[in-house]
């Protein structure tokens, strides 16, 4: 499988939608949860800009009406990821749809050949772990103290790995993303049990409220990881929790 581009699989992603669809309009936050689950699956970046452009090709050969939505692509995005894989001597897709929001690992997905600095690493770990601590804060003003102890217990754990990095000289990508997407796991559990019943019922109602439209023409595990990505975003907001993994290192 190809390596991933850390900084740019969502960038990139988001810059061609709306440079081909030609409004100044971001995408949606249903549609950031789409990328999140192709991004899961494995699916290489360049796949998914190669079947973006073809979308856009063809509504334009077929006088297609606009495009305001990803999941306007997604059947070219799947199908060329499949070609893709079995073009692969040995190849196969596997699709992390165990863990909600995160690629829970990433196997050949990543390498610790990826070029990152020692020092960009330690600043963004240290700002993960300041940007937790004022969630740990406003958790206990919420009067969640179980999601402010897990959220204790993983700044003890950044505040390890930053003198893990700090004190070696070769830095491992690949374990280091694991580690970091098990935090993310770990955190994404203690959301779900701090907010009411009532409140993640009226927050899962709304998701798939919002994939309804695309439900039919969705391969059934997408359709979970994508439900999933949303909600968990829709709970990293409401608490003010940063995203951990490396994906989301500018």
């Amino acid at each position: 499988m190809e390596t991933f581009n850390y900084h740019n699989y969502f960038t990139e992603v988001e810059e061609l939608f709306v440079s081909k669809r030609g409004a100044p309009m971001l995408i949606s936050p249903l549609d950031w949860s789409l990328v999140e689950s192709w991004k899961t699956m494995g699916i290489p970046l360049h796949i998914v800009l190669r079947s973006i452009t073809r979308c856009f090709e063809s509504k334009d050969r077929n006088n297609g009406r606009r495009v305001n939505t990803l999941f306007y692509c997604q059947q070219e995005v799947l199908s060329n990821f499949k070609v893709y894989v079995e073009s692969q001597v040995g190849g196969s897709i596997v699709a992390q749809t165990d863990s909600p929001d995160n690629s829970k690992t990433l196997g050949s997905n990543l390498s610790s050949s990826v070029g990152f600095s020692k020092k960009k690493l330690v600043g963004y770990i240290t700002e993960c772990s300041e940007e937790l601590e004022q969630a740990r804060l406003y958790a206990i003003e919420q009067n969640s103290q179980n999601l402010a102890e897990t959220l204790n217990r993983v700044i003890s754990r950044l505040v390890d790995i930053i003198k893990r990095l700090e004190s070696s000289n070769l830095v491992d990508s690949e374990n280091l993303e694991r580690d970091l997407t098990l935090l993310e796991d770990l955190i994404y559990q203690s959301l779900r049990s701090a907010v009411i019943t009532e409140e993640l019922n009226k927050i899962e109602s709304e998701a798939n409220q919002q994939l309804r439209p695309h439900k039919r023409a969705m391969e059934p595990a997408i359709y979970q990881q994508t439900l999933q990505n949303y909600i968990a975003k829709r709970l990293r907001e409401r608490y003010f929790i940063p995203r951990l993994s490396l994906f989301y290192m500018i």
